[in-house]
């Protein structure tokens, strides 16, 4: 998804700079139909492939019990993150900086922060960092798509 991202920051930012509007909303479509497909690949692939993925990266029991834990949430946010990452190369063909500044920043103050001080504190469990950084990507994706 990045490199459909970084399709998205070069054309677009020449469709915008030459004002064709037109090629600009198609290529912005095509873009994130081809994310949303690699997405749902991904996913697939991680959901059929965990023992086989997870043994590329160890054969340690304790961490393949803790990537256990948070696998198909990592495998199903697949198709959200690869929606952020071509709406971020969308967004930063306007040059739009502080629409991104803005979005992170919300985003890390009125959910990331307290959700990991929240899991560091009371459920000190892998699962609910990724929860929080998965609920940052899923602000970030309706931010995007608004």
């Amino acid at each position: 998804a990045d490199g459909f991202a970084d399709v998205g920051t070069m054309l677009g930012a020449k469709f915008i700079s030459s004002g064709e509007t037109e090629i600009l909303r198609s290529v912005f479509h095509r873009l994130l139909a081809l994310g949303l497909f690699s997405g749902v690949a991904f996913s697939i692939v991680f959901f059929l492939l965990s023992s086989e993925i997870e043994s590329v990266f160890t054969n340690n029991t304790e961490t393949k019990k803790a990537l256990a834990s948070i696998w198909p949430l990592v495998a199903a946010m697949q198709i959200v993150n690869s929606l952020v990452f071509v709406y971020d190369g969308l967004i930063y063909a306007t040059a739009s900086w502080s629409y991104v500044r803005n979005v992170m920043l919300i985003g890390c103050l009125l959910w990331f922060i307290p959700s990991v001080f929240v899991a560091t504190s009371l459920f000190r469990s892998l699962l609910s960092i990724w929860v929080a950084k998965a609920g940052l990507n899923v602000f970030r994706f309706v931010a995007a798509a608004y």
